[in-house]
C-alpha cells in the first residue's frame, strides 16, 4: 500500500488491499475533499489515486463560494464508480491552492477546508450525505439490544 493501513489490510508488496477489506471499501461511498497544498496533515489523495487506477474517472472543475463574500474557489471533483450500477463510488474534491479567499486566516487556509464546506451547500456535503444514508430498516436506534463486541462482554 502506499501509506500506512492497519494490520496486513494493504500489505507494502501488494498493489491492492487484500481482498476482504477491498471488498468492504468498495461497499461504503467514500469522498474526500483536500487542498492540493495541504501537507500538514494526512493526505489522502494518493491512496486514492492507486485505489482508483484501474476506473473510469468522472471530473469535473468547478467555482464553489470561499469565506470572503463574493469570493470562490476553483475545484477540481473527480468521482470513480466501484460498481456498474452506481452504488457507491469513491470520490476526491481538490481545491486549488494556495487559497486566497479567506484574508483573515490566509496562513493555514490551505488546511482549514472544512471551514468552507461544512456551512456551505454549494461544496455538497450534505447532499452526498443523503444520497447515501443507511435504509431505515438498518440504521441502529438507541433502544436497540446491545451486541457485545469483546468475548469477555456477556
Amino acid at each position: 500500500g502506499r501509506c500506512a493501513w492497519p494490520d496486513k489490510t494493504w500489505p507494502r508488496d501488494s498493489d491492492l488491499p487484500e481482498e476482504v477489506s477491498l471488498k468492504q471499501l468498495q461497499a461504503v461511498a467514500l469522498r474526500a475533499y483536500q487542498t492540493d497544498k495541504d501537507r500538514y496533515a494526512g493526505n489522502p489523495v494518493n491512496d486514492i489515486k492507486w485505489l482508483t487506477k484501474d476506473l473510469d474517472l468522472e471530473e469535473q472543475c468547478v467555482r464553489l463560494p470561499g469565506m470572503d463574500e463574493g469570493s470562490e474557489c476553483e475545484v477540481t471533483s473527480q468521482a470513480w464508480r466501484w460498481h456498474s450500477d452506481g452504488r457507491t463510488s469513491i470520490e476526491l474534491w481538490e481545491a486549488h491552492g494556495p487559497l486566497m479567499d479567506w484574508a483573515g486566516r490566509l496562513k493555514f487556509s490551505d488546511h482549514c477546508l472544512w471551514y468552507r464546506i461544512f456551512p456551505k451547500v454549494e461544496w455538497k456535503l450534505a447532499e452526498f450525505l443523503l444520497q447515501h444514508q443507511v435504509p431505515e430498516e438498518r440504521r441502529w436506534k438507541f433502544d436497540d439490544a446491545h451486541i457485545p463486541m469483546d468475548s469477555d462482554d456477556s
